[in-house]
């Protein structure tokens, strides 16, 4: 029987306000997100917030070292029916991995916040990373 799972992708640009967080929450769930792939978190490793509710109990961050700025976040809505979950995110807080199982079929979900400026390193890193998910 197949399985439907239905993704979706935000920019943020900014995620510190109970507020906004609580929105971005509610704004999922109407959409009947079971995936939510958030880009431009602001978290930063030292200052990490809570982005889960009764609807979305399972949350997986990157997030920048220092800096109020970049930050990733995939949100998986409770009644998804993936397990087994591994994450692997970039230290920077620019990208992020999941792996999981939907059934017996192995998947890797990834999000992406890519430099505004020039960066002759990024693309090749990314690129390295995403290899590990290739068979």
């Amino acid at each position: 029987m197949p399985v439907t799972i239905k993704c979706v992708s935000i920019n943020a640009q900014g995620l510190n306000s109970p507020s906004k967080r609580h929105s971005l929450l509610r704004w999922a769930y109407k959409l009947k997100t079971d995936i939510l792939f958030v880009q431009e978190t602001h978290f930063t490793t030292q200052r990490t917030f809570t982005l889960t509710n009764r609807y979305y109990n399972r949350s997986y961050l990157a997030s920048s070292p220092n800096t109020k700025t970049k930050g990733v976040a995939i949100l998986i809505r409770s009644s998804c029916p993936i397990t087994g979950i591994h994450s692997t995110a970039d230290p920077q807080g620019r990208f992020l991995t999941i792996t999981g199982y939907i059934g017996t079929n192995q998947y890797a979900f990834s999000t992406i916040y890519a430099p505004t400026t020039s960066d002759p390193n990024f693309w090749p890193l990314y690129s390295t990373h995403l290899r590990a998910y290739t068979n």
